[in-house]
């Protein structure tokens, strides 16, 4: 398991097993606990130069306030997408809407 909090790693960074498991806690972007494009882009680079094509990758993110999981879960999906890579079971945007309680 990949780990990460404040945007720092908080694990060691290699790969033990033919798939992976990260977890992104907590980002240091606007608002509160969001993710920096930034940062997403490393983790990008990082998810494909540790797992091949063949591998599958389980990124979890547990940054809630401000609903910031849902849009670094989009964001990171997309940067991945564009580096070529097949990304599954994440919403496009046109997909997500706000709904008020």
């Amino acid at each position: 398991c990949l780990a990460d909090r404040g945007e720092a790693l908080a694990t060691a960074d290699w790969k033990t097993a033919d798939w992976g498991y990260v977890r992104l806690h907590w980002g240091r972007a606007s608002p509160q606990s969001c993710y920096t494009q930034e940062c997403l882009g490393v983790w990008a680079r990082r998810l494909i130069e540790t797992w091949d094509e063949r591998e599958d990758v389980f990124v979890f993110f547990n940054n809630d306030a401000n609903a910031c999981a849902l849009r670094d879960a989009v964001a990171l999906a997309d940067l991945v997408r564009e580096a070529g890579r097949r990304v599954s079971a994440t919403p496009r945007p046109e997909e997500l809407t706000v709904q008020e309680w």
